[in-house]
């Protein structure tokens, strides 16, 4: 296993040390900020208004630049990373024709297969990881008054996710490799894979979100989807169109009947809808490396 360790290491380096820069540096960065606006009073200025919180959101709106790139900019990075590193893990085997030995010699591929998996893809997911941890510090720094445990403010971009998402795309990189044997042909296809995939994982956890909408109109941590219109006669949430149907908007009992609030899924319920979205990434991964594993098993290895 070490000689495995070491060699697959060796022959993934570029892009394992080249990315790996990157997620340390985003880490870095993302924990600075943290530290910098935790230095603050922001949760006494969330309540108050002073020349002292002025100073102070002044302050905080001078980082905005790097601090919103860093959100928008780690999880596609991630993907890629994901997909870059997975490519030639089958790919420039064969594309530099040394699969031939090792397939030929090994009494099974996946006694070959695997541990490369397992190691590029464990380094990936610690890399990552640390960036949407350090992701997490910093939204937790900017709103101190919210526990991290219950805020889904943002939860799609920060924390377990990026991992999860990057392992997507590592998944991807793989199969796109192991089909195609190719490289360049391979990454382009693998980020193709990885969006089709990872749109399926969006489209999954918004309709359970859906699924379960509840008033979260004075829930600071909540994720909030849609307005909605609360009839106090029946106890029903309705919309702009359905509650017209009943009364005239200019009617003044309108506004007595209907109240304005906004619907969609607590904060309470945090750890769950950020552990099933983790579960329906990685059973999207673990399906597509199985697959990849069929594949590597049955073609040639040229």
């Amino acid at each position: 296993m070490p000689t495995t360790l070491r060699l697959t290491f060796k022959q993934h380096r570029f892009g394992i040390v080249g990315f790996g820069i990157i997620f340390v540096a985003l880490a870095a960065g993302a924990s600075a900020l943290a530290v910098y606006f935790g230095s603050f009073d922001i949760g006494t200025c969330a309540t108050e208004v002073s020349p002292a919180c002025t100073a102070i959101a002044q302050q905080i709106g001078a980082m905005g630049g790097p601090m919103q790139l860093m959100r928008v900019a780690s999880v596609p990075i991630a993907i890629l990373a994901g997909v870059f590193v997975g490519v030639p893990i089958v790919a420039s085997e064969i594309e530099r024709g040394t699969a031939v030995l090792p397939w030929s010699v090994v009494r099974s591929r996946m006694r070959w297969f695997l541990p490369r998996v397992l190691i590029v893809g464990g380094i990936l997911s610690f890399l990552t990881a640390l960036v949407g941890l350090s992701l997490d510090a910093m939204h937790q720094s900017l709103y101190p008054l919210v526990p991290i445990t219950t805020d889904l403010n943002g939860y799609e971009v920060r924390g377990w996710l990026v991992p999860a998402r990057a392992l997507v795309g590592f998944a991807s990189g793989v199969l796109a490799g192991a089909v195609l044997g190719r490289s360049l042909p391979g990454l382009l296809t693998g980020l193709v894979i990885a969006g089709v995939l990872l749109a399926g994982a969006f489209v999954a956890g918004d309709m359970l979100n859906q699924a379960n909408l509840v008033d979260v109109s004075g829930d600071p941590g909540a994720l909030r989807l849609t307005l909605a219109l609360h009839d106090h006669t029946t106890g029903e949430y309705l919309g702009y169109e359905e509650a017209e149907a009943i009364l005239w908007p200019g009617d003044p009992a309108f506004n007595e009947r209907f109240e304005e609030v906004r619907l969609g899924v607590p904060g309470a319920s945090s750890a769950l809808v950020v552990t099933r979205d983790v579960a329906i990434h990685g059973v999207l991964a673990l399906v597509t490396i199985a697959v990849s594993a069929i594949v590597v098993d049955r073609r040639r290895p040229y």
